[in-house]
């Protein structure tokens, strides 16, 4: 008799790696976002040359900020996606 056993997926919890990439990607959009009009905000592509080197230079900390926290979730969500596949799969 031959029996069929089911290997368990042993990657970490997606659900988790999904809401820690959300959490880390909100948190790097706070530094740059501002929802009143008062308050600088993130220049947008079409915004003048003027505009965005202005605000990269005045606000330099705002802008590392953002990059360290957005290229920090690029790290849960490519472990998502890897075991989401292989869950998958398996």
């Amino acid at each position: 008799m031959e029996t069929i056993t089911q290997d368990k997926h042993m990657g970490p919890h997606i659900g988790m790696l999904a809401i820690i990439f959300t959490l880390l990607f909100n948190a790097g959009l706070y530094f740059v976002i501002s929802f009143s009009s008062a308050s600088p905000h993130f220049p947008g592509p079409w915004e003048s040359e003027e505009v965005i080197s202005t605000y990269f230079r005045d606000y330099p900390h705002a802008v590392l900020m953002c990059a360290f926290f957005q290229f920090g979730s690029a790290i849960p969500l490519g472990l998502y996606v890897v075991n989401f596949k292989n869950s998958k799969i398996n």
